[in-house]
């Protein structure tokens, strides 16, 4: 329409050659104008589909959700590291926790088996790896053999983060195996949809200290929950370690590395660590709430293994070997157990409640956006 009212303007009129030429010249001028808004269609279209992740099928992106064009939405990556001498107990309860009670999907988790001396347990290590596969189906796993450091243990994230080749939109999540993260909902996929929707990307948590009902230090039963086999919360490491970060960042895109300590984020320009000049991210965009993390560090095999950490610190010269030293003080102090009367402990806490706080994020929406990462999945939407 827009080309015809062009062709019939006095003005074409006077620039056409002839009436015959004229005639035939609005046809396929018509023609030509109708092919260039089809091809300007085609562009636009294809514009919005590079913006939307391309997807054009309809499903409910987040629980609870009507059916709805769906939008590419990030992956995840759980990255684990597991001691095969010292938290092998708790490794079940653990894998339980990600894959079942967070929906975590096995072929998602990144498993860091380690040994510090596994250059002579290799058959543990298949045995390990069998059993990994055999009963969760778990099938990305590495071996970490030698001395722990702070330093090695962030060298094998990174070796875990090859494994499937993480990309600067995936999302990561660091844990230990004695860390066990609560998150709104219980789905962690859904969760980190909607943190990716409102435009952040990290995410951190606050250690809840688990400790046993006397401040003993116990045997893990297996088919006991570990919130049951530890009632109380502590502030363990506020207590025995004032001014050390009780914090972590547990969750961020593959566009940044943390820091050995795992409690902060490295700049975009300092990727690589390698134990000097460790620098802080200022480039990121943090969600506002901390999640809880809860941290059942505190069981029979914790005194051997703060021992030999800090015999290791202690050779290397390595200021952590204070932060050891520290716990097995209080520890010796106490009669082989934790000072809870010392601890702010608080018995049997009530299970975690994000109402309040997903609510307020909700309505303020993304103050921030990361210009470096370049991850945008959609519009603010609400677990």
């Amino acid at each position: 329409q827009i080309t015809m009212a062009v062709l019939n303007t006095k003005t074409y009129r006077k620039l056409s050659w002839s009436r015959t030429f004229q005639r035939y010249n609005k046809k396929y001028v018509a023609g030509l104008g109708g092919i260039i808004c089809f091809l300007v269609a085609l562009f636009w279209l294809d514009l919005l589909g590079d913006m939307t992740g391309g997807s054009t099928t309809t499903t409910p992106i987040l629980t609870g959700a009507s059916p709805q064009p769906s939008i590419t939405v990030p992956r995840i990556w759980v990255s684990l590291i597991i001691s095969l001498e010292y938290e092998r107990e708790l490794m079940p309860h653990t894998l339980r926790h990600y894959i079942q009670t967070l929906q975590v999907p096995p072929s998602q988790l990144l498993v860091a088996l380690h040994h510090q001396d596994g250059d002579q347990k290799t058959q543990l290590f298949q045995e390990m790896e069998a059993h990994l596969k055999q009963e969760y189906g778990i099938v990305h796993t590495h071996r970490w053999m030698g001395v722990y450091t702070s330093n090695d243990k962030w060298r094998t994230r990174g070796s875990l983060r090859d494994l499937v080749n993480v990309q600067p939109c995936d999302w990561i999540v660091n844990s230990d195996a004695d860390e066990l993260l609560q998150v709104p909902g219980n789905n962690l996929q859904t969760f980190l949809n909607m943190v990716s929707f409102q435009g952040y990307d990290v995410v951190y948590a606050d250690f809840q200290g688990r400790v046993a009902l006397q401040g003993e230090l116990p045997e893990i039963a297996s088919n006991v929950p570990l919130s049951d086999q530890f009632p109380l919360s502590c502030r363990v490491t506020q207590s025995i370690l004032p001014g050390a970060d009780a914090f972590k960042a547990i969750a961020f895109y593959g566009s940044h590395r943390e820091n050995r300590g795992g409690h902060y984020l490295l700049t975009t320009t300092n990727h690589t660590y390698e134990g000097r000049n460790e620098k802080k991210n200022v480039d990121h965009c943090g969600y506002p709430v901390r999640l809880h993390l809860d941290h059942y560090k505190w069981i029979r095999p914790v005194v051997a293994k703060l021992e030999r950490r800090y015999k290791v610190y202690e050779e290397l010269k390595m200021k952590m070997r204070g932060e050891s030293k520290a716990f097995l003080d209080h520890i010796r102090t106490h009669g082989g157990r934790l000072g809870t009367s010392e601890l702010n402990c608080t018995a049997h806490p009530e299970p975690v409640n994000y109402d309040d706080a997903r609510h307020d994020v909700y309505v303020r929406g993304a103050r921030c956006h990361n210009p470096a990462t370049k991850c945008v999945f959609g519009a603010n939407t609400k677990v």
